[in-house]
């Protein structure tokens, strides 16, 4: 009864997506699912903001004694967070004692099984700037499809590296700085941040390309973007 009842869901969310002269995709990830059920959609896939995202970025000092990192939200098993962790311990236990990594959105509280991790509790928005100044790497371990992932959009527009997995839909924005943050599994995970903790030359470039190339994710640009998609084409009749 329930499945006949997500079928009736999906087979009437197809009809009406089919109606439309285009299809707006904050992500190819979100094309890509979207995409399996409406494959002769017209569509165009345009990246999201919000008003409350400023260009705020600065030049980052990193240290190799610490690499500050950050994971942001539900430390629930299909956000990550459990894998993240499974690697950070794993590279403890090879005597990597270089990094922290500061969770915040949940419980003030300390990790039972490392000591490097560290529970903040929750943040306002007044607290983001001297959040983000102490950070040096956010992650976002996403195992399911994720449609975009505003506090990866947060951390760039402060100069903050990200490193993503594939899931995520913002890696379009990362692709544009360097595809070497962007991994597939818990294996590329956990290769990519030991050589992070080795080096901090990657990170230190990562924040360069970022002060170093147009800031295009204002909401300003958004509805310029969002116009010229549902305009542009009458235009050219």
């Amino acid at each position: 009864m329930e499945v006949e009842s997500y079928k009736k869901l999906l087979d009437y969310y197809k009809k009406e997506l089919a109606l439309m002269d285009c299809v707006h995709y904050n992500s190819r990830v979100t094309e890509s699912v979207y995409k399996k059920w409406l494959p002769n959609a017209n569509s165009c896939v345009l990246p999201i903001t919000h008003l409350g995202i400023k260009d705020n970025r600065k030049r980052k000092t990193f240290s190799q004694e610490c690499i500050r990192m950050m994971f942001v939200g539900n430390i629930t098993t299909y956000k990550g967070f459990p894998l993240l962790k499974e690697v950070l311990i794993q590279l403890y236990e090879e005597k990597h004692f270089n990094w922290v990594l500061n969770v915040w959105g949940g419980d003030n509280k300390i990790d039972k099984d490392c000591a490097l991790i560290r529970y903040r509790g929750k943040y306002t928005a007044n607290d983001l700037n001297k959040i983000y100044e102490q950070t040096d790497l956010l992650v976002v371990p996403s195992l399911c499809p994720e449609t975009f992932s505003l506090v990866t959009l947060e951390a760039v527009s402060y100069g903050v590296p990200t490193l993503v997995s594939e899931n995520v839909g913002a890696k379009d924005i990362i692709a544009e700085y360097d595809n070497y943050f962007i991994y597939k599994d818990k294996v590329e995970l956990y290769h990519k941040i030991k050589s992070l903790l080795s080096s901090t030359d990657k990170i230190d470039e990562f924040n360069k390309k970022i002060l170093f190339s147009s800031w295009t994710h204002s909401m300003e640009q958004h509805v310029k973007n969002i116009k010229n998609l549902i305009y542009k084409p009458l235009l050219d009749i």
